[in-house]
């Protein structure tokens, strides 16, 4: 899901930062561009180190002797 939003914010910000032309006399349109932009980044970065960490099962297993003299595993 991170990773997709981060696409989601890289292209909103490449929108603003480079494609939108309009002016608003109280906000840098292109600043909030480059910041949702990298948050884009850093989202989809974070993103991909979580899926790629490699989630680890141990199981254990024992073999022995029981007291009739049967081997025995659980």
């Amino acid at each position: 899901m991170s990773i997709g939003s981060g696409i989601f914010l890289i292209v909103m910000g490449a929108i603003l930062a480079f494609a939108f032309t309009g002016e608003v006399s109280w906000i840098n349109l292109n600043l909030v561009g480059i910041i949702i932009l990298a948050a884009g980044l850093l989202t989809f970065v974070v993103g991909l180190l979580m899926g790629a960490r490699k989630r680890k099962s141990f199981a254990t297993l024992r073999s022995g002797v029981s007291r009739g003299g049967d081997s025995a595993t659980e």
